[in-house]
């Protein structure tokens, strides 16, 4: 059995989970596994990552065990992927939940569930789960890849430009917005991280991510639509367009 080439993982992105699970059924098989009738089910991955674990021992040749957990901890960066989808996901929709123009739950009664002691961290964390799912941690290193990302990085840097003047733009219409605690926070919030001079990549990431939260949190507010001026609409219209694209 061939193994991949130390320090060079096969990226997520070419090897299915369904892949990952019945390569791993079929080590046990080949192996003769005695207590291979009792392998879950292809769905429940937490049960196949239990049953491989425990019966790893099942596996008598090296080269084969070696195999059994580059597939387990592949099926792990699986499932870490899918767990942050579900993680913002339930973000979104808890902060979507008003009380007329109240969040029933604010950035501070989220903090507990996500597992942070304070709403600055709520908001990090949100933040970077909005980051990561722009990116693809599993690229490789090759030289077309770094290409790649320092065009990228030239593209952020001029549509940082642009988004901050129409942040600004944004910040000074703030007045027109409705008036909540938890919009007023995170816009002082975001004129501090407008002011930052030279930010790096990650710190414009992060400026874009929490703008697209703000731009969530101000859709959900009821009758706002209907009721915003012109010029407020269009500086929305320009802030979404520059973080969406």
């Amino acid at each position: 059995m061939e193994l991949m080439p130390y320090g060079r993982p096969r990226p997520l992105g070419r090897t299915s989970i369904p892949e990952v699970v019945a390569a791993l059924y079929a080590l046990h098989d080949r192996a003769e596994d005695p207590r291979l009738d009792r392998f879950p089910e292809p769905e429940d991955l937490i049960g196949v990552l239990t049953y491989t674990g425990q019966q790893s021992a099942a596996l008598r040749d090296a080269l084969a065990r070696a195999e059994s957990t580059r597939l387990r901890l592949i099926l792990v960066r699986h499932l870490r992927v899918a767990l942050d989808v579900h993680e913002l996901k339930a973000i979104h929709d808890g902060r979507s939940i008003m009380d007329g123009s109240k969040h029933v739950l604010s950035w501070a009664a989220l903090a507990p569930m996500l597992g942070v002691d304070s709403r600055n961290g709520a908001l990090l964390r949100a933040q970077r789960l909005e980051v990561a799912k722009d990116l693809d941690p599993e690229e490789q290193r090759t030289p077309e890849a770094l290409r790649r990302r320092r065009a990228e990085a030239q593209r952020t840097a001029l549509r940082h430009g642009e988004l901050t003047a129409a942040v600004r733009k944004l910040l000074s219409l703030r007045h027109d917005l409705p008036d909540d605690p938890d919009l007023a926070e995170d816009l002082d919030d975001i004129a501090a991280l407008v002011e930052v001079r030279r930010p790096s990549q990650r710190q414009q990431a992060s400026l874009a991510a929490r703008l697209r939260l703000l731009l969530r949190d101000i859709e959900d507010l009821p009758d706002f639509v209907a009721g915003r001026s012109t010029p407020l609409r269009r500086a929305l219209g320009q802030v979404q367009k520059l973080v969406r694209t």
